[in-house]
C-alpha cells in the first residue's frame, strides 16, 4: 500500500483494531465487507479513526485531525476464524481507476496462491 497520511493511517488502524478483527466474516453483508471472489474480501473503509470509535469504542474523541476523504479498500482472506490475511491495499480516494482496483485484485490473488502452496 502506498504511504498514508497520519489521518488515514489513524482509520486504517482503528478499522482493523475495532471491526474487522472482532466481527471478521460477521461483515459479510454490511457497508465494511464485499465478497470479490474465492476466497478474497475488500475491506471498505470511509470513516475517520474518531468516527469509527464512536461508533465501535463509544469514545467520543475530538480530533484534532483535519476532515480528509477517506476510501481505503484492504483486499483480505479469512483463514478459519481467528486468522485473517491481509492481501493487498490502496487509497481510492487518492487513485479511484478501476485498472487500480483490478490491479489489487490481482496481486492479493497471487498473495494468496502463494501463501496457500506454502502452507498446504
Amino acid at each position: 500500500m502506498d504511504s498514508l497520511s497520519d489521518v488515514k493511517f489513524a482509520a486504517l488502524s482503528a478499522a482493523i483494531e475495532l471491526v474487522l478483527v472482532p466481527n471478521g466474516l460477521k461483515l459479510i453483508g454490511t457497508p465494511w465487507l464485499k465478497h470479490v471472489e474465492k476466497g478474497i474480501f475488500e475491506f471498505r473503509i470511509k470513516y475517520s479513526a474518531a468516527d469509527i470509535k464512536a461508533m465501535y469504542a463509544n469514545l467520543e474523541i475530538n480530533s484534532p485531525m483535519p476532515p480528509v476523504k477517506i476510501l481505503i479498500r484492504l483486499f483480505i482472506h479469512f483463514h478459519g476464524s481467528k486468522i485473517i490475511l491481509l492481501l493487498s491495499g490502496y487509497d481510492k480516494a487518492s487513485n479511484d481507476k478501476p485498472k487500480r482496483q483490478q490491479a489489487e485484485i490481482k496481486l492479493a490473488r497471487v498473495r494468496l496462491q502463494r501463501w496457500r502452496a506454502g502452507n498446504e
